[in-house]
């Protein structure tokens, strides 16, 4: 492992801290910035922004790199920092680490010819990430809702990384889990995981059954219509992230119960995320993109 490499943690949540925190325990040289609101180890230094890109040969952006596509992610910070501006401070030999890039952000460092790596392109932490959201979602059921989880009527929408491990434990808790998705592959590889499976378009005929839904789609899925053939004390869960797929502006409108789950790791587990996150990092500089 080269220790001689000094590391940037720019902007995130807590997860990035306790990444930061990991990576400093097994050698690295490691510099924060954008935490000046955080309660960081007595290890970590918040530095300026200009002086944290100086010393790096490594940079490592957070998951999402932003949420907007205009200002970096930076939940610590009490400051808004555009992406603009940071995109300026880095230079050319070094090598940026982060997740979800908006494609433009990518694009125009890669013109500069900045190595881009998207660590949450890597299948072990997408698939370790897609566990932790589907424990958070769990956690958020049982705290959330008035009833027990066991004999819960329960839709989710989509049937990805993140909805087969939830509806897989809402099922060992007993609940009675309904996938609704698009591709005839989805449903099929919900039937064969004994779940019952319909098409998503058919959701607004079937949705009056449901105590809660919980989408994965990051696309309008449930619109005004779907929600008022809901009951009314029917909970909707949004686990996806922009553009969402559930109609937050009708949901609050018509006076039902919504509940925003996105980000899971980093509010449930950022202290597992972000090792996993360290890991990854630490995976690429030692062994490549092979």
């Amino acid at each position: 492992m080269n220790h001689t490499i000094n590391l940037a943690v720019i902007g995130g949540d807590s997860r990035q801290i306790h990444m930061a925190a990991q990576l400093q325990k097994d050698g690295y040289r490691v510099a924060v910035a954008a935490f000046d609101l955080a309660q960081l180890p007595p290890s970590l230094q918040n530095k300026p922004l200009a002086e944290s890109f100086s010393d790096a040969n490594a940079v490592i952006f957070p998951l999402p790199v932003s949420r907007d596509a205009k200002m970096l992610n930076a939940s610590f910070s009490k400051e808004s920092i555009s992406l603009h501006s940071v995109m300026q401070l880095i230079r050319p030999e070094t090598l940026v680490f982060c997740g979800m890039p908006p494609a433009f952000f990518e694009k125009t460092l890669e013109a500069h010819g900045i190595t881009v790596v998207d660590y949450f392109k890597n299948e072990e932490l997408t698939l370790q990430n897609a566990l932790l959201t589907a424990e958070g979602v769990i956690g958020i059921l049982t705290d959330r809702l008035p009833c027990t989880v066991f004999g819960l009527r329960c839709a989710i929408t989509g049937y990805g990384r993140v909805a087969k491990y939830t509806a897989r434990a809402l099922q060992a808790l007993g609940a009675e889990v309904t996938v609704f998705a698009r591709s005839r592959e989805a449903l099929t590889a919900a039937t064969c995981d004994r779940f019952r499976a319909i098409p998503l378009q058919n959701l607004q005929s079937h949705i009056k059954q449901f105590q809660c839904v919980i989408n994965t789609i990051p696309a309008l899925v449930i619109d005004e219509n779907c929600i008022l053939q809901a009951e009314a004390d029917c909970a909707f869960i949004e686990v996806a992230s922009v553009p969402f797929g559930i109609d937050q502006t009708a949901v609050q409108k018509h006076g039902r119960t919504l509940i925003k789950a996105v980000s899971l790791p980093g509010k449930t587990a950022p202290k597992t995320a972000g090792e996993i996150i360290a890991k990854t990092i630490e995976t690429y500089l030692t062994e490549g993109s092979s």
